[in-house]
């Protein structure tokens, strides 16, 4: 594992990019928020390419802190620091340019990573590519690439699972890892969102997840048939179902913390609606009253496919 650890550090840890025109805006905003709090922030999403950025896409980061004591935080978002982590977040840089962000400590980035993951909600998007534009010292760098390494890792006997047990191909391993998130949470996702990342950054999934894949041969978790490979539990695609099917259950649970400690959050759910599908735009009234209509429009979502699980 520690040689996977470095080989994420060479590819993710990237402070120059945190000095963009892309990404600055933004760390200054965390740096002024968050203070010495702030241990490390991970650019991942969209913007991170070319090929998957669009002309209103804005970037995603996962913030991590020291700890949860953050004065920056209302009280209320601090005492529900530790309830279904992590928190997401979203802040106004101005001209109503609304972004949003995950939020965690670094003992929750561990955990959500680590292999007793109660969920895919870290794990699966740091799992994808992603840049380290910021570290406060070397710990925290350390930490994070741990993190990155394990997040990959863990999504070993899921994807395994995913592709029915039979023997695979790297190229149908990575198309299934990349993927395997978005059977996790009820998300807001355009069509081929999947293999529109695999194709962004292929040369980086394959050496990513080869490294993952010959590191459980190793372990004796998968076994070579040829060029291929196989899981040798038979057992796992059901423990993967069940998995999945708590992961799904977190992120409802979720929703009530992000209703109550997420600014502007109807304003985020409603935009990224509208880019997911070109053309719609929605009312006034369910940006002025959210709470009052929060109910109706997540039925119209559900039942209209704009949130909903993904096999892309």
């Amino acid at each position: 594992m520690k040689e996977l650890e470095a080989w994420i550090a060479a590819e993710c840890v990237d402070p120059a990019l945190g000095g963009s025109e892309l990404v600055a805006p933004y760390l200054a905003f965390f740096r002024a928020r968050y203070g010495e709090k702030l241990a490390a922030v991970i650019f991942y999403g969209s913007c991170l390419s070319e090929a998957t950025r669009s002309a209103t896409s804005t970037p995603d980061f996962f913030v991590v802190t020291r700890d949860g004591a953050v004065p920056a935080h209302s009280r209320l978002t601090r005492a529900l620091h530790g309830y279904v982590p992590p928190a997401s977040q979203s802040a106004d840089l101005g001209g109503g340019r609304l972004f949003k962000y995950v939020y965690l400590d670094l003992a929750q980035l561990a955990r959500l990573t680590g292999p007793a993951m109660p969920d895919l909600f870290a794990a699966g998007r740091l799992s994808k590519r992603v840049k380290l534009v910021f570290h406060a010292d070397e710990d925290a760098r350390a930490q994070v690439c741990r993190a990155l390494a394990s997040a990959a890792s863990s999504l070993v006997p899921l994807a395994c699972a995913e592709l029915g047990g039979r023997a695979f191909s790297l190229e149908e391993y990575v198309r299934a890892a990349v993927g395997i998130s978005y059977q996790s949470e009820f998300r807001i996702e355009v069509a081929g969102k999947v293999q529109a990342l695999v194709d962004a950054f292929p040369a980086y999934y394959r050496e990513l997840h080869g490294r993952v894949l010959a590191l459980a041969v190793a372990r004796g978790e998968l076994g070579r048939e040829g060029d291929r490979l196989r899981h040798l539990d038979e057992a796992a695609r059901a423990r993967a179902g069940r998995f999945l099917a708590a992961s799904r259950r977190r992120a409802l649970l979720r929703w009530p913390k992000v209703l109550l400690t997420m600014d502007h959050w109807a304003e985020v759910v409603l935009q990224k609606v509208e880019r997911a599908n070109p053309g719609l735009r929605f009312p006034e009234a369910p940006r002025r009253h959210p709470l009052l209509f929060a109910l109706p429009y997540l039925v119209i979502f559900l039942s209209r496919g704009y949130i909903s699980t993904h096999r892309s």
